[in-house]
């Protein structure tokens, strides 16, 4: 479920991210995946904390999980991605914690694998192998 751009200069925690992302679009046709944009800067310079203050004014939550996956029936989760010896921040923590106390459900994975186990586990509507279809 690979269609991946071999020129991207990706760390090891976006590698998987991007495998996962992927992996929905391709084989999860009833999922709508939002990614978090915290981390993210396009630009260079003196102006980070400006950009990064202006974007907290305007709703960025600092810790929000990677992703947010979406399937019909009203089910949410949100996924935390971190590479195999990644840690979760105080931030993130704190805001997976609150998110569950809410009722919603939150995973962190380690590996596209790891998405897979969540997607099985979650029943979350997919056209790969292991849901008995394919995604080819």
């Amino acid at each position: 479920c690979n269609g991946r751009k071999k020129n991207m200069k990706l760390s090891p925690e976006q590698s998987i991210q991007l495998s996962i992302v992927e992996f929905v679009i391709k084989c999860c046709p009833q999922v709508l995946l939002s990614a978090s944009q915290n981390g993210v800067y396009a630009g260079r310079g003196k102006n980070v904390g400006a950009y990064i203050n202006k974007q907290k004014r305007l709703g960025m939550l600092s810790g929000e999980p990677d992703l947010m996956l979406t399937w019909p029936l009203k089910n949410i989760i949100f996924v935390e991605v971190k590479s195999e010896n990644g840690k979760i921040s105080e931030n993130q923590s704190n805001v997976i914690a609150k998110r569950r106390s809410q009722g919603f459900d939150c995973e962190i994975v380690y590996s596209l694998d790891d998405f897979m186990d969540v997607v099985r586990r979650y029943n979350i509507p997919c056209l790969h192998p292991f849901a008995k279809t394919t995604c080819s």
